[in-house]
């Protein structure tokens, strides 16, 4: 408790209140909270600003055992859901998108992975008009904003427009460009880059007191795309110690950064097949199906919440080979809310998903 006040980085030590806290020989922070006469510093400062420190440095410096209950109203309190821009989806996931859960959607190539991504950026970006059951956190007034980590360079302006576009309430101009304005991409190749920005991030968020003068406060959605395709490499054979290291690394920051900002975490991962139509299975059963699993690994699927499983719809039904765009079985195989084992069929478009 040694630390300056002048170095905190929070608004209430504006210039003027340290003056007067200086006047008096209160320069660090234990002479604040190990004061004897708390009295004087409120009739310096007010009783309300002197609480609002108090509260501040106890918080950051002093952390005390808090109730189940305390933390039940404290996440109550700052949960919003961010809109999927599809109604059947969003009914799916008991919503949409959870504040303070990490979500995995997990599918075969060119199944939407990315094109979610894009639809949940756009609608959080845009608070609460385009977003449901938000809080009165989630508004546009406090500035929500999303960070996309792109890894495998897919991330798409022109297609972040068009899906804006299509989109009734975000088609103007104006609109568009002051969503945009709050994505903030930042494009990673390598396990080691994607580390480094998180590990930024974390030591950032860290203190209470550095976070309320941080733009990083106002992060309600951070999207890692592309994930598995930049780990893969590291988990063969020869590298899979510092592989399954990254791994872990890679979430524990993101656990971090979710508790702290209670925010929403997606990330995106890929399906690998384990078996397939030529194995031979039962004589009377005939051959038995490819079976689609995460591609990161059932120990990758257990550290999140929410893991939804994209794969493509295949049929023999002329009406369905005729569609423009294709059809996707979307199922949430693991959730801490929603319904599970339950599959429903949407199709690609231009806003992202659409009910079929």
């Amino acid at each position: 408790m040694s630390a300056l006040l002048r170095n905190l980085a929070h608004p209430c030590f504006d210039a003027e209140t340290l003056k007067v806290l200086s006047s008096e020989g209160i320069e660090t922070v234990a002479d604040i909270l190990l004061s004897p006469n708390r009295t004087r510093i409120s009739e310096l400062l007010g009783s309300q600003k002197s609480l609002e420190i108090f509260d501040i440095l106890q918080a950051a410096f002093c952390p005390q055992t808090v109730t189940g209950l305390q933390l039940l109203r404290g996440r109550l309190a700052r949960s919003f859901c961010v809109s999927t821009g599809c109604e059947s989806l969003n009914n799916l996931l008991g919503g949409g998108i959870k504040s303070g859960e990490w979500t995995d959607f997990a599918g075969q190539m060119a199944t939407g992975k990315t094109q979610l991504c894009f639809a949940a950026s756009l609608h959080c970006a845009a608070g609460s008009e385009d977003s449901v059951n938000t809080t009165k956190e989630l508004t546009s007034n406090t500035d929500p904003r999303v960070v996309f980590f792109d890894c495998s360079a897919s991330f798409s302006h022109d297609r972040l427009v068009s899906m804006a576009a299509a989109s009734p309430t975000l088609a103007s101009k104006e609109k568009v460009e002051l969503i945009l304005s709050k994505i903030f991409v930042v494009r990673v190749l390598t396990p080691q880059a994607l580390l480094t920005h998180l590990t930024e991030l974390v030591d950032s968020i860290r203190s209470p007191i550095v976070l309320a003068g941080s733009p990083w406060r106002q992060v309600k959605m951070i999207i890692v795309d592309g994930l598995a395709p930049l780990l893969t490499p590291a988990l063969s054979a020869a590298k899979q110690t510092t592989g399954h290291g990254w791994l872990a690394e890679i979430a524990r920051m993101l656990k971090i950064i979710m508790t702290r900002l209670q925010c929403a975490i997606v990330t995106t991962n890929w399906m690998s097949s384990t078996g397939g139509a030529q194995q031979v299975g039962h004589a009377e059963t005939g051959p038995r199906p490819a079976t689609l699993r995460p591609g990161l690994g059932e120990g990758w699927s257990s550290i999140m919440n929410n893991t939804v499983l994209l794969t493509h719809v295949t049929s023999n039904d002329e009406s369905i080979a005729r569609l423009r765009f294709p059809l996707v079985a979307v199922e949430v195989a693991k959730s801490s809310s929603a319904v599970t084992n339950h599959v429903i069929r949407l199709q690609l478009s231009q806003r992202g998903f659409d009910d079929v």
